[in-house]
């Protein structure tokens, strides 16, 4: 009876200590906020900076061969699908001073899965893509394009069936604040 006693103790000593310590990490560490922009909304990028989603476009086949042979990328040795999404965007600089926006922390999530911008397919095809540092003179507002790879390998198959039609968005913040633009 005494080690029944005992181990129950124990137990509710064990966890109350889990209790208490996962208290603690909520207060250090608070939910998110998440802010959202349907397509073609704004939220602020950087500050001064506005961005909003416009037009989304699956490539071909066609036209995702072109990308990549003009990427020097071969093809032919991947075991998998893959998927090219390009995301125009608008930025728009609010302040009266030039502004050096770094567009690295935009990527594009679904359920599951994130990537971030093809460097591979913007090198090689520059003269159809912004670049990952955009430059904004005060009150230019510039729409610039970017390529996101999509493979096969990171869904199911059944979901690989109809990945046009699940929901993306883009990201450039996850915490304390998410920042979402919907597409």
């Amino acid at each position: 009876m005494r080690k029944k006693i005992i181990i129950i103790m124990t137990a509710i000593v064990l966890f109350g200590g889990f209790i208490a310590g996962y208290r603690n990490i909520n207060q250090k560490y608070p939910a998110r906020k998440v802010e959202t922009a349907e397509k073609g909304e704004s939220l602020e990028f950087l500050d001064g900076v506005k961005i909003s989603a416009n037009v989304v476009k699956w490539l071909s086949t066609e036209e995702q061969a072109a990308i990549y042979e003009n990427s020097g990328i071969d093809t032919s040795k991947v075991n998998y699908d893959t998927k090219i999404i390009e995301v125009s965007v608008c930025l728009k600089n609010t302040t009266e001073e030039e502004k050096e926006v770094p567009i690295t922390y935009l990527s594009l999530e679904t359920t599951g899965v994130g990537t971030a911008i093809s460097q591979e397919l913007l090198m090689g095809n520059s003269e159809h893509y912004g670049s990952m540092v955009e430059k904004l003179e005060p009150g230019e507002e510039k729409v610039v394009t970017y390529p996101y790879e999509i493979c096969s390998i990171w869904f199911h198959k059944k979901d690989w069936k109809n990945i046009e039609m699940r929901s993306f968005w883009m990201t450039f913040s996850s915490y304390p604040n998410k920042t979402v633009l919907y597409l």
